[in-house]
């Protein structure tokens, strides 16, 4: 996999244009770190295709919270991943951490992951919530092929300003697009959810939402976001 990134500081500027990336089967392909309060950024991945990940099985079982992704980025300022597909993901097509800021995932099509789309933030208290993140025009389908419970279109969990709006998510084994608080963490979290189509999700999960909100998220907006075809599933 490709590492951007080295204890201290980085910060520069690439644009990485292409056709496909594919090792193998790592678990990730680009992973861009920091260590704080230096950070990665000024970096545009532009129409390039990501696919054939595996995952990591975790201490107590496969049901605990996936943050590897095709795409890892944690402390990232300024990143862009646009036009790109990523599929056949293991965990999530798109990871960031609560230091990350200003980032642009537009006009993606992810599809095939083990567990979901793109997920924002976690569930270590930060000061420094990630925000000013645009996730926009992007589709995403067939997630949660190996953790049912993982299959979300797009997760913000901890982070807040962030702006989702214009993305299409379908065949999803759990929620569409999520907003949360953290549990350990008392911090309120508030995220723009607009014009965003909502198809057969929950499709093995009932405890949840096309969009689905939980915590302490007074502030966040949700508007204009088009939603049909979600069933009880027997499943569950």
């Amino acid at each position: 996999a490709a590492y951007i990134g080295y204890e201290g500081a980085f910060a520069g500027m690439a644009d990485i244009f292409g056709h496909a990336l594919n090792l193998t089967s790592p678990d990730k392909y680009v992973f861009i770190s920091h260590s704080v309060p230096a950070g990665v950024s000024h970096i545009t991945f532009n129409n390039l295709l990501f696919y054939g990940a595996d995952w990591k099985e975790p201490l107590g079982g496969k049901n605990m919270g996936k943050t590897s992704a095709l795409v890892d980025i944690r402390g990232g300022q300024s990143i862009t991943v646009m036009n790109c597909e990523l599929r056949g993901g293991g965990e999530y097509g798109i990871y960031f951490d609560g230091y990350s800021q200003a980032l642009r995932f537009m006009n993606n099509h992810m599809l095939d992951m083990g567990a979901g789309g793109i997920r924002g933030g976690d569930r270590i208290p930060v000061t420094n919530l990630g925000r000013g993140n645009v996730i926009s025009h992007n589709k995403l389908h067939e997630l949660g092929r190996v953790f049912a419970n993982e299959g979300k279109g797009i997760w913000l969990e901890g982070v807040s300003g962030n702006d989702v709006h214009h993305n299409e998510v379908y065949h999803a084994t759990y929620v569409g697009i999520f907003t949360s608080s953290r549990p350990v963490c008392p911090y309120q979290t508030a995220n723009n959810i607009e014009k965003n189509h909502v198809y057969q999700v929950l499709r093995e999960l009932n405890d949840g939402g096309a969009i689905y909100t939980a915590g302490n998220v007074a502030g966040t907006i949700i508007n204009n976001n088009l939603v049909h075809d979600i069933v009880t599933t027997p499943l569950h």
